[in-house]
């Protein structure tokens, strides 16, 4: 707001005054904006459903278990092919 008269200085204690339930209001809906929105956030992760892929422990076929080495075993090492040749 800009003084109406050009001639004295504005008097920023009467305007802050005038504007403070303003300013106080503005505030209040702020933060109940933020508090909706931090609501409704939890709300989804909460009633989210629980998707966890599941997890196959058991040991592929061929396997053998139990070995000297405290049961695991290397895969085999794959055959190696010689490159062609340039022509």
């Amino acid at each position: 707001m800009s003084n109406p008269d050009h001639n004295t200085p504005p008097n920023l204690r009467r305007d802050g005054a005038r504007h403070a339930g303003p300013l106080v209001g503005m505030a209040l809906v702020v933060l109940f904006g933020v508090g909706l929105i931090l609501y409704w956030l939890a709300e989804e992760t909460a009633s989210a459903p629980d998707v966890v892929p599941a997890v196959d422990v058991t040991a592929p076929p061929g396997s053998e278990s139990g070995g000297s080495d405290g049961g695991t075993t290397a895969p085999p090492a794959p055959e190696t092919v010689p490159p062609a040749p340039a022509d």
